[in-house]
């Protein structure tokens, strides 16, 4: 980065350019953010961010006692 002897506008050079080089990066369909992790999840094209599928992750142990407790 090119510096200059205005702090300032420095800083506001380097948010730009940060800004630019976010467009290229996924957006994840769930939340929005932009993701910057090394891989994100691809559904039949419906992207997806670490964060979000972790909130889809379950215990297969508890659905098994679920069902269980259905049938009883």
């Amino acid at each position: 980065m090119y510096m200059t002897d205005d702090p300032v506008a420095d800083w506001n050079r380097h948010c730009e350019e940060v800004e630019e080089a976010l467009k290229d990066y996924p957006v994840c369909d769930y939340c929005g953010e932009v993701i910057t992790d090394e891989q994100y999840y691809d559904f039949g094209g419906e992207i997806i961010c670490d964060e979000c599928m972790d909130k889809y992750r379950r215990w297969t142990e508890d659905y098994v006692e679920e069902q269980r407790e259905r049938r009883y």
